[in-house]
């Protein structure tokens, strides 16, 4: 494919610039070369009715009021005599498949071939558009949201300590009803249960390992206790 100098097909309609190459490929069909004698330049009317001065006139002055395609970037014209006289009309004939009526209109003039982009039907089709790239968008890294600890209430008689605070409890009911004859029965029971109570706390603490065991009051509790139970004890016999 090759444009006489002069020609302007830079901004060419889409619909035409992306069939200039099956166009070229038709020429070679029949040992010829596309050549554009015409785009968006020299002087053209269209459909205009020339004035009686239209020989005087520039081509910016044509363009003011022409309504030629070719001033609209969607219309070419190009050259026939290089086509073999033989083979003309086979060659029309495959101009005319490539840009059929319902989408150009394809005109023989005295020295070439006039295509515009012309359709008659709604287009369901656009134009490749350029579209520009999004800026880079740079997201700033955000920080980990800390969720608060779920803490959960553990029932009153699960709670470490519970069980020998209750056993220390009992035992001191249990060894001051002791003193009193009346209610010693009574107090040795509740000693029993206390103590029972207390192993068995005594027994959950061991078991929870403790980093550094230390000595709590209600250790205390149970020694003093203890204390008291043997001085009781001694006494009675």
């Amino acid at each position: 494919m090759k444009l006489k100098k002069g020609v302007n097909i830079k901004q060419l309609n889409p619909f035409l610039k992306d069939k200039l190459d099956e166009l070229d490929n038709i020429y070679r069909k029949y040992d010829a070369e596309l050549w554009i004698t015409s785009g968006n330049d020299s002087i053209h009317w269209g459909s205009t009715k020339k004035p009686k001065n239209w020989r005087e006139l520039s081509e910016e002055e044509v363009r003011k009021i022409s309504n030629s395609k070719h001033y609209l970037n969607s219309a070419i014209d190009v050259r026939i005599w290089n086509i073999p006289k033989k083979d003309f009309e086979e060659w029309l004939q495959d101009v005319y498949k490539l840009f059929p009526s319902q989408m150009y209109d394809v005109v023989k003039e005295k020295n070439h071939v006039h295509i515009e982009f012309d359709p008659k039907i709604e287009l369901h089709e656009q134009p490749p558009l350029h579209i520009p790239e999004p800026p880079e968008v740079v997201l700033k890294e955000e920080k980990p949201i800390k969720l608060p600890k779920l803490r959960l209430k553990m029932k009153w008689y699960k709670r470490n300590g519970v069980k020998r605070i209750t056993g220390g409890i009992l035992l001191i009911a249990g060894g001051i009803l002791s003193l009193n004859p009346p209610t010693a029965a009574i107090g040795q029971g509740l000693i029993i249960l206390g103590g029972g109570v207390g192993a068995v706390g005594l027994g959950h603490a061991a078991v929870k390992a403790r980093k550094s065991p230390k000595r709590t009051w209600v250790d205390i509790v149970l020694e003093i206790l203890s204390l008291i139970l043997n001085k009781t004890k001694a006494q009675k016999k």
